[in-house]
């Protein structure tokens, strides 16, 4: 194992020297110039390098990855420079950045336009199409800092640009242009879905895969409003819908200059780029959207009906996949642990802006989910429901395992002589392992053990009008919610509000600019009376 590791530190400590070799060698620090007229195989393999190294860095914005050691190019940078991003704006940046610094070409699709429809195109009925592209050639590139394009990027680009049918290609201008969706589909295969790939969630999230393990896992990073920056893993947390909204992996359409010159210092100059069209893509597949159900068990794999998540890691996996109840249950609840631990960033930032010092509106905003201004940026409802989504899939998750194990599916492996008390012991040592520390109102550090968060996941507030204790789930009226600060107004609404914490479900689509009244009287899509079980501990106690 010893060995393994030197090997692993050697292969990286090559890769930052080869890679920083280079950008001295092309790069101008500041300017944007192009050296090369289109992506070799071997960028694109520096590419899914480049951001595997920063996903495993555990950097938490996209500043602070840029900054990091593990960014071989971050000596070409100003210290004053900065860099920011959201969750659709992460593939953009990452992708923008490591262009700039390898001279390559780069475009980005800068307006969006619904297909057979109008009004907000981050959550169109039929899906969008480009209807204004950013050639970023020598003409626009000019003398401008790649910091300042890069930062210009982040306001043209939404999650609009990810929800483009698998059926739409590249279509060429008068001008010789040709232009397409900037993000295609990939068939659900190694070598397609690698590091940098994105992942589209049609209801309005993206994030990038920078790591597949050997058990077919797929490790992503995403950004929030909040500038912050998470790792998760791939599950049923990530949502599909029909084929036109264009859910699921998707890869950066290759592009090339045509027509440049080159000039002087050996960059190219002038020309026109040229999008690749879909069928000069040798992993574009519609092969994610057959059917319209990932979660129905309609994928089969080597004779076996699962569904998308499961089916997605069979193809991914290095070799035969089987799953071990004990190992998915320990795998599962460190990334559940690690959910919870990306949250307390997240709420501190809101404590930190003073939002919680507010007062609640007198209405919802028109979507919880998808919204603008400070809930956009400090509210939580999108990443919980991410979150319980996840804690639902873990406890149904295992109580699958345990069936199939029993009628001895061949998939599902356990070589011990107990699987209730392999459970149990692993529930406990997983649990007894992870914890969050919270500030609370008084300033105070408030310690909450996995099983406390588990138990109050659905009273924790979305809500960032609320007081952290709030935010965290305290009782009202308990010690720990003594400091909270909260109005008699404000915590009418955290009440009222608990229905809607009860609800898994992301209704992008929904009218949700409910009232204190509307919510206490029970109007449609206001959330759900009971929340799921996502008692896994009781479970394993009662097998």
């Amino acid at each position: 194992m010893a060995g393994l590791n030197f090997i692993r530190f050697l292969l990286v400590v090559s890769f930052l020297v080869a890679v920083t070799a280079d950008a001295r060698a092309q790069v101008n620090s500041r300017g944007w110039k192009i050296w090369k007229t289109q992506w070799s195989e071997s960028d694109l393999n520096k590419y899914s390098e480049f951001v595997q190294a920063l996903g495993e860095s555990g950097c938490r914005s996209i500043n602070s990855c840029l900054k990091n050691a593990a960014n071989p190019y971050r000596g070409t940078d100003r210290a004053n420079d900065s860099f920011r991003s959201d969750c659709a704006d992460l593939p953009y940046t990452l992708m923008g950045y490591f262009a700039w610094k390898n001279g390559l070409p780069f475009v980005y699709s800068s307006a969006m336009k619904a297909r057979g429809g109008s009004g907000d195109i981050r959550y169109s009925k039929d899906g969008n199409y480009v209807s204004a592209r950013l050639d970023l050639t020598s003409a626009k590139l000019g003398d401008q800092p790649g910091v300042k394009i890069l930062n210009t990027l982040v306001d043209y680009v939404s999650t609009a640009m990810f929800r483009t049918g698998p059926d739409l290609d590249v279509v060429m201008t008068s001008d010789g242009r040709g232009v397409g969706p900037d993000f295609y589909p990939v068939a659900v295969s190694k070598g397609a879905i690698r590091p940098g790939t994105a992942f589209y969630d049609p209801s309005g999230h993206v994030a990038v895969v920078y790591k597949i393990g050997s058990d077919g896992r797929v490790y992503m990073m995403d950004a929030h409003p909040d500038q912050s920056i998470t790792r998760i893993m791939f599950g049923e947390k990530f949502s599909n819908s029909r084929a036109s909204h264009g859910s699921g992996f998707k890869n950066f359409r290759p592009m090339k200059l045509v027509g440049a010159q080159k000039s002087a210092d050996g960059s190219w100059v002038g020309g026109r780029m040229v999008s690749l069209a879909n069928a000069e893509l040798a992993d574009y597949s519609t092969e994610q959207y057959v059917n319209s159900n990932w979660k129905a068990k309609k994928w089969t794999q080597n004779g076996v009906l699962t569904d998308f998540y499961s089916y997605t890691r069979l193809k991914l996996a290095a070799g035969s996949l089987r799953f071990n109840p004990v190992e998915e249950m320990r795998s599962m609840m460190a990334g559940m642990c690690s959910d919870f631990q990306d949250r307390v960033i997240s709420i501190q930032i809101a404590v930190q802006k003073g939002i919680d010092a507010q007062s609640n509106p007198e209405r919802l905003p028109v979507n919880i989910y998808g919204t603008s201004g400070d809930w956009e940026e400090y509210s939580t409802p999108s990443r919980d429901a991410r979150l319980k989504t996840a804690a639902v899939e873990l406890r149904t998750t295992m109580e699958s395992l345990v069936g199939r194990f029993r009628a001895n599916d061949p998939l599902v492996v356990y070589h011990g002589k107990d699987l209730k008390g392999d459970l149990l012991r692993t529930y406990r040592e997983e649990s007894q392992k992870c914890s969050i520390t919270y500030v609370n109102s008084r300033g105070g550090e408030v310690r909450l053990g996995y099983d406390h968060l588990m138990a109050r996941l659905f009273k924790m507030s979305f809500d960032p009008y609320h007081c952290a204790e709030l935010r965290w789930g305290a009782a009202i009226g308990s010690q720990e919610f003594a400091g909270c600060r909260d109005s008699a107004w404000d915590l009418d609404w955290y009440k009222a509000e608990q229905r809607l914490r009860n609800q898994i479900e992301r209704t992008y689509d929904a009218r949700m600019d409910f009232t204190l009244q509307g919510l206490r009287s029970r109007a449609p899509g206001s959330g759900q009376d009971e929340a799921p079980d996502v008692d896994l501990k009781g479970y394993l106690e009662r097998m």
